[in-house]
C-alpha cells in the first residue's frame, strides 16, 4: 500500500514539473509587445526649402565722379533715416558757374525784353495818328518780331534755369527708404569704375527682414501667399521663427537651365517674428505649411517600410499578424494611415527585428 502511495506521489510531482515547465516554455515563447491603435491628429503637408535672410528694403549709394567731388558726408554707421533724409553732398564748381551765367543771361535778355517791348508800344502809338505810314508799320512789324524772338530766348533760358536747379539738387544724395545707416565708406577709397567699387553708403531695413528663395514648379501648385513658414538657421539650431508667404513670382529664375526638372520660382516670405541674433545674409532653412487637416495617424516607428511598401503589426488572438497599410503625408512624429487599419486596431508600437508574421505575443 505505501509502495503505491509512494507511485503516486512521484508521479504527481513529475506532473506539476512537465506543467510548469511548459508554462515557463510558453512564457518564453510569447513575445512581449506594447500596442496602440490610430489617433486623430493635425496634419501639415510641407515644402521644404532654403534661403538666405535680406533686408526687405535696401538702398546702396554709389560715388558718381561725374557729378563733382564730395563735399561733404552727412550720416554715419548706425544713424536712422527717412525718406528724402540728405545723405551726402557733392561740390561741382563748373556746374555753379553754369548757374551763375544762366542767371545773367536771364537778367540780360529780361531787359532786351523790356526795352524791345517799350519800342513796340510807342510804334503802335504813333502808328494809331498815322496809320498810312509804311515806314513805321515796317519798324512796328520788326520790332514785333524782335520781341517775339527775345521771349522764345528768355523762355529757353529759364528752361535752362530749371534743368541746371535740378542738377544742383541733385548734388543732395538722400535716402530713397526709411532704415539704418550699414556702412560708409571713405570716399578717397573707392574706384571710379562703378563696375568695381563698393558703395559709398548702404542702408537696410533691420527692423524689417525677409527671407528670398526658390521653389520648384511643381511645389508652386501647392505654396500660395498668406501661408505659414517655419524658419530655421544653422546659427542658433535651437530657436524657430515664423513667417508668412509674401510673395511668387510668375517668372521662373533667368539663371536656370532649360532643363524643366531644375526650373526654379522665386519667393519672398516675411519674417513676423523678431529675428534676434540673425543677420541679413544668414542662410535659412523654411518648412511652408501647405495644407493642415485632420488625419488617422501611427508613431512612424510603428510603420515598416519595405521597397516601396508599407507595413504593420496588429495583434489578433494572441499573435502579430502582419498588415500592409497605405501612407500619406509623413512627419517627424506621426505617419498618417489611409487604409489597411481599423480605429480600434491594436498596433504593435515598436516592431522589432525578431518579431514575424504569426508569432505569439503577449501585450504589456
Amino acid at each position: 500500500m505505501k509502495r503505491k502511495v509512494v507511485i503516486a506521489a512521484v508521479v504527481l510531482v513529475v506532473l506539476i514539473a512537465a506543467g510548469f515547465n511548459l508554462a515557463i516554455s510558453n512564457a518564453k515563447e510569447n513575445h512581449p509587445v506594447e500596442v496602440t491603435t490610430l489617433q486623430e491628429q493635425t496634419i501639415s503637408d510641407t515644402v521644404m526649402t532654403s534661403g538666405t535672410l535680406t533686408f526687405a528694403e535696401q538702398q546702396s549709394v554709389f560715388y558718381s565722379p561725374e557729378q563733382g567731388v564730395i563735399d561733404e558726408i552727412m550720416v554715419e554707421e548706425g544713424d536712422e533715416v527717412e525718406i528724402g533724409t540728405v545723405l551726402f553732398r557733392y561740390e561741382n564748381e563748373e556746374l555753379e558757374f553754369e548757374k551763375k551765367q544762366n542767371d545773367l543771361q536771364i537778367q540780360s535778355l529780361q531787359l532786351q525784353h523790356n526795352d524791345l517791348y517799350e519800342q513796340h508800344r510807342k510804334l503802335d502809338e504813333e502808328l494809331e495818328e498815322d496809320d498810312d505810314n509804311e515806314q513805321l508799320q515796317r519798324e512796328h512789324d520788326d520790332i514785333s518780331l524782335q520781341e517775339k524772338q527775345a521771349s522764345l530766348e528768355k523762355e529757353q533760358a529759364r528752361l535752362q534755369q530749371e534743368a541746371l536747379e535740378e542738377d544742383i539738387a541733385d548734388l543732395n544724395v538722400t535716402s530713397q527708404i526709411e532704415g539704418t545707416v550699414l556702412t560708409v565708406h571713405d570716399p578717397a577709397h573707392l574706384n571710379s569704375d562703378q563696375s568695381q567699387q563698393k558703395p559709398l553708403l548702404e542702408i537696410g531695413t533691420l527692423d524689417d527682414l525677409r527671407v528670398e528663395t526658390t521653389i520648384s514648379q511643381y511645389e508652386t501648385m501647392k505654396v500660395q501667399k498668406g501661408q505659414t513658414v517655419i524658419f530655421t538657421s544653422d546659427a542658433l539650431p535651437d530657436q524657430s521663427w515664423e513667417g508668412t508667404i509674401s510673395a511668387i513670382s510668375s517668372l521662373p529664375n533667368q539663371t536656370n537651365q532649360q532643363d524643366s526638372d531644375v526650373v526654379q520660382y522665386p519667393v519672398e516670405i516675411a519674417v513676423e517674428d523678431d529675428m534676434k541674433g540673425l543677420k541679413a545674409g544668414f542662410q535659412i532653412v523654411a518648412e511652408i505649411q501647405t495644407n493642415e487637416y485632420e488625419a488617422k495617424t501611427l508613431p512612424p516607428q510603428a510603420v515598416i517600410r519595405e521597397e516601396d511598401a508599407y507595413y504593420t503589426y496588429v495583434v489578433e488572438g494572441g499573435q502579430a499578424m502582419r498588415r500592409e497599410v497605405q501612407v500619406g503625408t509623413m512627419t517627424e512624429n506621426a505617419m498618417e494611415i489611409t487604409d489597411g487599419l481599423r480605429t480600434d486596431d491594436p498596433v504593435i508600437k515598436q516592431p522589432d527585428a525578431q518579431l514575424n508574421d504569426g508569432m505569439d505575443v503577449s501585450v504589456e
